[in-house]
């Protein structure tokens, strides 16, 4: 006598994805698009609006993420991005440029419903007239969690 046994993974594949980040919403509104270019790439960018009543401004951001599974999004991840921030409060303003890597990952636990874990690091450069905005140049560790939709 035989026994075979088996294992099969159901995989819906997912082209676009559009996540936010719930715990930025202390600070800023955002919303990332993501786009599977390959079996191993995607690339995404995204905006933010600060949340905090007085404080003006916007971000963006540019993101490629590597999966070296080749099943993009979904799975473990390296990620690395841009970001421009400017923010403005009565009449002083700043605005800063980062660089950074992210590792993560990205799951499906509903049929397109889709969440991240991410954690990274940042280098910020700032630029302003205001010297308090000047201490924000430096690393920053960075850390993600996302919920979303995908497609």
């Amino acid at each position: 006598y035989a026994t075979t046994v088996s294992t099969s993974e159901e995989i819906t594949p997912r082209r676009n994805m559009l996540v936010i980040n719930p715990l930025k919403f202390f600070l800023f509104y955002n919303l990332s698009y993501f786009r599977a270019v390959s079996p191993a790439i995607a690339v995404g960018g995204g905006v933010q609006f600060p949340t905090i009543s007085g404080l003006g401004g916007f971000g963006v951001n540019a993101e490629t993420r590597f999966y070296p599974s080749e099943r993009a999004l979904r799975g473990f991840y390296a990620a690395p991005n841009v970001s421009y921030n400017t923010l403005s409060i009565d009449d002083e303003s700043a605005s800063a440029y980062s660089i950074g890597i992210l590792i993560g990952w990205q799951w499906f636990p509903g049929d397109d419903f889709a969440m991240g874990l991410g954690i990274g690091v940042d280098y910020y450069k700032g630029s302003s007239d205001h010297e308090d905005f000047l201490k924000y140049d430096g690393t920053s560790p960075a850390l993600r969690f996302d919920i979303g939709y995908a497609w």
